[in-house]
């Protein structure tokens, strides 16, 4: 009886984690994806070379033509020559106005102004 339940209960797991991973981008490209997040500028010194990257994995996901297995063929989601072309004016815009809507305290999310005062403290190591 238990290993019916078991082989049951491992299958539904298998097919669960199955749907997931096929239904939501990979992990890295998810996490490219920080950098449309102010967190991402303000923390580290961002510079073309290593904002790069995270554009190539984004592009390789959305932005290229995907084969399905019938056959057919998806276009991608946006134009990547598009993207190229923005790309220096959208590093420059977040790198030099992130700091001041940051630290003003109405465009800061409530956690971000949690962790703010938690690195404020002096009771704090």
């Amino acid at each position: 009886m238990f290993e019916i339940i078991k082989v049951v209960c491992l299958k539904a797991t298998s097919n669960l984690c199955y749907g997931l991973s096929h239904r939501f981008l990979d992990v890295k490209v998810m996490a490219a994806f920080s950098m449309v997040y102010l967190q991402y500028w303000i923390y580290e010194e961002i510079t073309i070379n290593n904002f790069l990257p995270h554009l190539d994995l984004i592009k390789y996901a959305l932005y290229v033509n995907k084969k399905l297995k019938g056959g057919s063929i998806v276009h991608g989601l946006l134009d990547s020559r598009q993207l190229d072309v923005q790309v220096f004016h959208f590093n420059f815009t977040m790198n030099h106005n992130v700091e001041a809507v940051m630290w003003d305290s109405k465009y800061v999310n409530l956690v971000t102004h949690m962790w703010l005062k938690i690195q404020s403290s002096t009771l704090l190591v």
